[in-house]
């Protein structure tokens, strides 16, 4: 009997500010989710689901399909938050 094992290589060590750059920039568009047809447009901070697919506007829908780029896009309390923090 042969044991198979999954290696997978030791990721590269990056410091904190690369870190925090590379979930910015993971951030900085609108993410969909699509659950057996059903789409839904994201908070880009939380995750919560702000809109549904069928009130979506042309140009999210047309984001959704990736025919276009639209920014980040925040629920309300994450709006109040970015708010908050740019008085800072």
């Amino acid at each position: 009997m042969e044991l198979k094992v999954n290696y997978r290589p030791p990721r590269k060590a990056i410091s904190i500010d690369e870190f925090k750059a590379e979930i910015m920039k993971q951030r900085s568009k609108a993410i969909f989710k699509f659950n057996g047809g059903n789409g839904a447009l994201l908070c880009s901070k939380c995750s919560v689901i702000i809109k549904t697919g069928r009130d979506f506007t042309e140009a999210e829908r047309s984001a959704a399909k990736g025919d276009a780029y639209l920014s980040a896009q925040y629920c309300e309390k994450c709006k109040a938050l970015i708010e908050d923090e740019k008085k800072r």
